[in-house]
Formats: C-alpha cells, structure tokens, sequence
C-alpha cells in the first residue's frame, strides 16, 4: 500500500520503476495472499486459518492484546484503537487500493503518457496479471 501511494504521485522517479520492480512487487504480494487464503468455505462466518500457520491480522475484529501494550483504560488505548479500526491494511481490499492509485498516477501524468512512458515497458505477461487482480478487486 504504501508504494502504491508512491505510484499516485505521478513521479518520474518513482514511475520509472513501475513497469518491473514495482509490478513484481505486487504480483508477488498478491501471490502470497492467495497462497495464505484456505480455498475451502468453513461453516461459520470467521475467516478461514492459513494454511501456512500465518496471522491474517487484517482480518481480526480486534487487535491482539500486544498492541495495547498494557494501555487499558488511558487515552492512549483509545487512540491506538482509533489507528486499528480505520487502518487501511485492515478496511480497503489491495487490489481496490492499488487501483485507485494507478488511477492517479495516471491522471498526474496524463493517460497517453502514462502509457507511452511506463505501461508500455511492462511485459504484457506480468501487465495482464496486474490487471487480472485489479479487475478482481
């Protein structure tokens, strides 16, 4: 998420990279998240483990005791809470996110550039995967 934000700045320093760093990033992040998911649907309506033993913490109602760090009851407790519930990691889905801020980089630098200068150098094999993922979010 946060090179995505990167991304939605339109520049050049950060799009130059887009085409093989950034989008293998993704791709690899997007990889390891369906490896994670169980393609199995359990009964009830909690999320399903992780195959691998992983703590999908975005997917937690509350966060795990830890991250109060023994702030129960003080201003700092609420605020810490406050940062959880409208942590982005844990409300926007990541391709949506990712998305968004293509989208926005695209309008900083205009869509025929934006296609000319950095689209255009990706391989369309890992484009159509990026764009495979986008669709479905």
């Amino acid at each position: 998420m946060g090179i995505a934000s990167l991304v939605s700045t339109g520049h050049p320093e950060v799009l130059k990279r887009l085409a093989i760093e950034i989008f293998n990033l993704w791709i690899d992040v997007f990889y390891e998240i369906k490896e994670t998911q169980v393609v199995e649907n359990t009964s009830d309506s909690s999320p399903a483990p992780s195959p691998h033993g992983l703590k999908r913490l975005w997917e937690l109602d509350e966060a795990p005791r830890q991250f109060y760090q023994n702030t129960e009851g003080t201003p700092e407790h609420d605020r810490r809470k406050a940062v959880y519930d409208r942590d982005p990691v844990r409300t926007m889905h990541l391709g949506t996110f990712i998305a968004t801020h293509i989208r926005e980089a695209e309008a900083a630098c205009g869509p025929d550039m934006f296609q000319a200068q950095y689209l255009s150098k990706a391989d369309p094999t890992v484009l159509s995967q990026i764009q495979a993922e986008l669709a479905r979010a």
